[in-house]
């Protein structure tokens, strides 16, 4: 670092803004309840996430060996979950298609073909 130290410039945020440039950060928690179809996601994504650990135990157990994906999986339905927040249509298709999505599909195809 001290060979470096007179080639690299390194900036501080107070340094470069100066002490006053930006007001203090204020922080401020605002409930936002969730929507029916945001409720009813919700269960689903809590529901497979059931239906996947009881299956990753029952094949942990006939192959004996332990549950060292079940940290990755939970990720994964954390993340599910904070997608379901920001906005129902961000989640995967696992969760199966929207409500009357088949029927328009079948509309859309019987205009189409005649």
């Amino acid at each position: 670092r001290e060979v470096l130290r007179p080639f690299v410039l390194r900036r501080t945020k107070a340094g470069a803004l100066g002490p006053d440039a930006l007001p203090a950060r204020q922080e401020r928690v605002v409930p936002c309840p969730l929507s029916a179809l945001q409720l009813a996601l919700y269960d689903r994504v809590l529901e497979y996430a059931e239906i996947k650990d009881k299956n990753e135990q029952t094949r942990a157990l006939e192959s004996k060996q332990s549950l060292a994906g079940k940290i990755f999986s939970t990720n994964n339905i954390v993340m599910e979950l904070r997608k379901l927040c920001n906005h129902p249509l961000l989640l995967s298709p696992l969760l199966g298609p929207a409500p009357g999505a088949l029927e328009e599909e079948g509309e859309e195809g019987r205009r189409s073909y005649g």
